[in-house]
């Protein structure tokens, strides 16, 4: 990616990746209406929902890799979360603090799955021969595309999209025993939001912890 340096040099490669790519519209005749803007790094940034008596939400409570696409649904699903919480609790003492203690139960829960998976993701380098591989695996499983769908639309959990992808390799690959190799990717190279693992398992994560914060330094989308 060395050539995206540059202003120039970013909007040549980027009108050149377009042209290539399958059925897109020409951009020959494109004239742009401003400067082709990126960034070097993008950490991901999770906080504890909850610290002391003020719940988090949104972004206020996580930030994740760009590419994820998830802002706007986190923080909606973030607010109807804290909202079940409180719903039918007395304001007094010993109801807020059980209201706080249920929204963070259900925001691990729910949320952080999905913001494990997608940290994990972004650590992951990703080939376009193991991208293609991978989507002809769930292009070719209508259940499996269906999940897929659920998964990016954060309807399903990381967990049950995993094992339905694995059912899916397994019915793809027919491999005799004695002369197995690795034809598709496993499940930590390449679907967004679906690594399971926790944070602490994640090889070069970095984390800081201060006053009910935690950094997660995770993102390697730094491209130009």
């Amino acid at each position: 990616m060395e050539g995206w340096r540059g202003a120039d040099g970013r909007m040549q490669e980027f009108l050149k990746y377009f042209d290539g790519l399958p059925d897109a519209p020409p951009v020959t005749d494109a004239v742009p209406e401003g400067p082709l803007l990126g960034y070097g790094d993008y950490p991901s940034l999770i906080r504890r929902p909850v610290a002391g008596s003020v719940p988090f939400v949104g972004d206020a409570a996580l930030s994740l890799d760009a590419m994820s696409g998830v802002g706007c649904g986190f923080a909606l699903l973030s607010a109807q979360l804290l909202a079940h919480a409180f719903a039918g609790r007395a304001l007094d003492a010993e109801g807020v603090r059980d209201g706080l203690d249920d929204y963070r139960q259900r925001f691990e829960k729910t949320v952080l799955p999905h913001a494990e998976g997608i940290c994990g993701d972004s650590l992951v380098d990703k080939d376009e021969a193991t991208r293609q591989r991978m989507f002809e695996t769930i292009c070719g499983n209508p259940e499996l595309s269906q999940k897929y769908l659920a998964l990016t639309g954060r309807m399903v959990l990381p967990a049950e999209f995993q094992r339905a992808f694995m059912r899916g390799l397994m019915a793809a690959v027919r491999v005799p025993r004695g002369n197995r190799r690795k034809e598709f990717p496993t499940p930590a190279e390449g679907i967004t939001g679906h690594f399971a693992g926790p944070l602490r398992d994640i090889p070069g994560h970095h984390q800081e912890r201060n006053r009910g914060r935690c950094r997660v330094s995770l993102s390697r989308r730094s491209r130009f």
